[in-house]
């Protein structure tokens, strides 16, 4: 049986024996799954409130990093009108968020909702140090009337063990550019 090795470039000693990796090329994913048990957390205060974090390395500098992340959730109406306000921060800059989304009036629906938060963005953090994702949220419209939770199971029928106990994903994927 013959080998073959075929890579686009491979730089000497001169360059710390780094081998260059093509544009486009998926250099590194780092995914965490959520549950109920482990990281359901509610939403109920004017302020964002921290849920979920990775910590996460970038091999190169110049990458781009993917960010795909979805969430089950429940919003209950009873009180109040409902939405997810949420965010997502490196270290402690905003890299993409959400407001109002999935809004929920409690004059049109008169029962519980559980819509899924889907969030795709990219960033660039231009560093090869380590960074602290972190997902926030907080009460719709920055009141404390309302409150939301997120990484509870979809369920339609009171049993949560029908759906089991997968409630979220968050994956990051570094990019070479």
């Amino acid at each position: 049986m013959t080998s073959r090795l075929l890579v686009d470039k491979i730089e000497g000693k001169s360059t710390a024996n780094t081998v260059q990796m093509p544009s486009g090329s998926i250099v590194q994913v780092v995914s965490e799954t959520y549950t109920k048990s482990g990281h359901a957390t509610t939403f109920g205060s004017a302020s964002f409130t921290d849920s979920v974090s990775i910590t996460f390395t970038p091999k190169f500098n110049n990458s781009l990093i993917k960010h795909t992340f979805f969430a089950k959730t429940q919003l209950s109406n009873q009180d109040y009108n409902k939405a997810h306000d949420c965010r997502w921060l490196r270290d402690s800059t905003v890299v993409s968020g959400q407001s109002w989304t999935n809004y929920f009036n409690r004059v049109d629906f008169s029962a519980d909702y559980y819509p899924v938060i889907i969030c795709h963005f990219t960033d660039e953090p231009n560093t090869t140090n380590a960074v602290v994702y972190k997902f926030q949220g907080k009460a719709y419209g920055a009141t404390t009337n309302g409150s939301w939770q997120c990484f509870y199971p979809n369920r339609n029928d009171g049993d949560a063990s029908t759906f089991g106990s997968h409630g979220g994903q968050w994956t990051i994927e570094e990019i070479a550019q």
